[in-house]
């Protein structure tokens, strides 16, 4: 198992017109962490909040609230919104003394703030059962799948999906690459869904190699890229791969587009994979004397279309870069000495790519404030939410509406429509 801390970006000021970012210490004030290995989630956040693309607020769910006929849950995971506003979450409750996590789904439009469980059907002895001892993660695959990562019984790790009312396992500990290279461990937190019946995680392989992988019901698992071996654009890859994006290009319904950053003896790397392994070059950008030295290992934002956002580093201060999968074609740097200062950001969390062109991102400003903010095609940027975010309870047992922001939770689909975890404020 291979935990990690959580991760962070330091220091980023906003300018007119241009993005000009400098290191400042700082640290996110809510406690949450995310331990890929382990794939624990911890947070102590105390409900769960939906902001509507049409900048509508509502508290979803809510820690140790009862609220109509659901369990009274102890803790909240990591959230995922779907196209249509729709969000998928996982609670966890006490059963004899030991946590278990359960599958939710809050459903959007005339029904916003219906909360329902999602079953998990039985596996039929085709393989063994999967248990929910840690937060699940639910996501849903372009092809309306509901991907899941889980134990089963035998206490081995695997990626299962739910489409029409069946329960299929997509990868396991023990299924091997078309090279004969075995699965020894599936990261928890890194597992993030495509195309029907695809997902993209981090892993690792027999040897104690960790790899980027790729999995699907047509092709089973393929090994995109693998500590030691060589890397698109030269060099060797080393540990600590980046968390994947995944997409189904278009028009391809069918296909993957995997993106993510990885350390080579060469130096980093921004790789896509659309069939085979690629290198986008981000050279030739006005980012001072040594160009981008460091890119972050986070999840990167990524759309459809191919269009990337990350964060990286330039001369020893981080930088905000867009760029373009298919034309290998870097298409914004936002980054000027001469820039205006302008709100100042201590923290940034990993972007998202809406269809407008624009790039939402969790962040805190040098207050410690943690906000949702959305940086526009015109590179202006506009705080989403407020200090004291108001939120329409969606059941009348959900007493408080004033709430923090946990930026580092935040979870967009293409349109806009972005949910997080937050702490409950008093009425004071």
């Amino acid at each position: 198992m291979s935990p990690t801390s959580p991760r962070k970006t330091p220091g980023l000021f906003i300018g007119i017109g241009a993005i000009f970012l400098l290191i400042a210490a700082s640290s996110f004030a809510n406690a949450f962490v995310l331990e890929l290995g382990g794939g624990v989630v911890t947070n102590r956040a105390g409900g769960l909040y939906l902001h509507s693309r049409d900048g509508r607020e509502t508290e979803l769910v809510e820690v140790d609230a009862r609220q109509d006929d659901l369990p009274i849950l102890r803790d909240l995971g990591q959230p995922w919104v779907a196209d249509d506003g729709s969000v998928l979450f996982s609670g966890m409750v006490f059963e004899s003394g030991r946590p278990r996590w359960i599958m939710f789904r809050a459903e959007a439009g005339d029904s916003l703030g219906r909360v329902m469980r999602i079953s998990i059907p039985g596996a039929k002895g085709a393989f063994p059962e999967p248990v929910m001892n840690v937060d699940p993660r639910p996501e849903l695959d372009v092809g309306g799948g509901l991907v899941f990562v889980a134990r089963d019984v035998n206490n081995s790790e695997a990626i299962f999906r739910i489409s029409e009312g069946e329960l299929s396992r997509l990868a396991a500990v023990g299924d091997a690459t078309p090279d004969g290279r075995r699965l020894k461990h599936i990261e928890f937190g890194s597992v993030t869904s495509g195309a029907p019946g695809a997902c993209a995680f981090v892993g690792f392989l027999e040897g104690d190699k960790q790899a980027e992988l790729l999995v699907s019901k047509q092709d089973g698992l393929r090994a995109m890229a693998v500590e030691g071996d060589s890397a698109a654009g030269g060099g060797v890859f080393k540990r600590n791969f980046g968390l994947p994006a995944a997409v189904s290009p278009l028009p391809r319904i069918e296909g993957n587009l995997v993106a993510f950053t990885a350390r080579t003896t060469t130096g980093e790397g921004l790789f896509v994979y659309d069939a085979k392994l690629q290198q986008i070059p981000l050279s030739g950008m006005s980012c001072g004397k040594a160009g981008l030295n460091f890119y972050s290992t986070g999840r990167p934002g990524l759309d459809a279309n191919g269009r990337l956002a990350l964060q990286a580093q330039c001369d020893n201060a981080p930088v905000l870069v867009s760029a373009d999968a298919y034309r290998r074609h870097e298409v914004l740097v936002a980054t000027s000495p001469e820039a205006q200062l302008g709100p100042v950001l201590a923290s940034v969390a990993d972007p998202f790519v809406l269809d407008s062109g624009a790039i939402l991102f969790g962040g805190s400003n040098a207050d410690q404030r943690e906000a949702i903010y959305e940086l526009t095609s015109g590179k202006m940027l506009e705080d989403l939410t407020q200090t004291r975010a108001d939120a329409v309870p969606a059941a009348d047992t959900l007493e408080s509406t004033k709430h923090t922001v946990c930026a580092v939770t935040v979870s967009a689909n293409r349109n806009g429509d972005f949910a997080y975890l937050g702490s409950a404020l008093s009425h004071n």
